[in-house]
């Protein structure tokens, strides 16, 4: 399939401010979003709401990314596959956000991954998983993509998968993966994308 960002994913796709409108929204119907509904989905979306909160008010952008962002020159669109149930999207969206906001050439939309299997499945981890979140960095000049990223940083996802391995429950999993990402404090997403840029 190829790896072609159409304008019909753009007329799908979220801004910032109108994902975060959408999954408070929701929260108040006792929904989600995504295909499937289970009051554990519903509840780890309002854990996200806090955990997205708490990542706006506390990233601080290295000054090496600013220094990178500021040389972007030609208009880029920076996607990203999520679900408001997401945890790694939780962590992660908001440092996304903060660094596209540096320069007015890039421009931030969300897409939610079960509305768009079409673009998701160009992008399964190992082949075979429709991971989240997603960053899909594209060029509109030369309507090309630059770089895609997720659903993790390297070292999380090393962890993720031998948990995954062991066959750790579910809760255990999203300890450790929360605890990690609180010790980490968005440096390795950071440093991923400062490798990307």
């Amino acid at each position: 399939m190829e790896k072609t960002i159409s304008a019909k994913f753009d007329e799908k796709a979220l801004t910032y401010h109108s994902y975060l409108t959408l999954l408070n929204q929701l929260l108040t119907e006792g929904k989600t979003t995504g295909a499937y509904q289970s009051p554990e989905l519903t509840e780890h979306a309002r854990l996200n709401i806090g955990r997205m909160q708490n990542v706006m008010q506390t990233v601080a952008i290295v000054p090496e990314i600013k220094e990178k962002i500021a040389a972007i020159t030609g208009p880029q669109t920076w996607y990203v596959l999520t679900e408001g149930w997401c945890g790694d999207a939780a962590q992660s969206i908001p440092v996304m956000h903060a660094i596209a906001q540096l320069n007015p050439n890039i421009t931030f939309k969300l897409l939610l991954r079960d509305e768009n299997p079409d673009i998701m499945d160009c992008y399964l981890q190992y082949g075979k998983s429709r991971s989240i979140p997603k960053l899909i960095v594209y060029c509109r000049n030369h309507n090309r993509e630059l770089f895609n990223w997720g659903p993790r940083p390297v070292a999380l996802q090393e962890i993720y998968d031998d948990l995954r391995e062991s066959q750790a429950p579910f809760e255990i999993i999203a300890d450790k993966i929360h605890s990690w990402y609180a010790e980490d404090k968005t440096h390795s997403i950071q440093q991923e994308l400062f490798e990307l840029l």
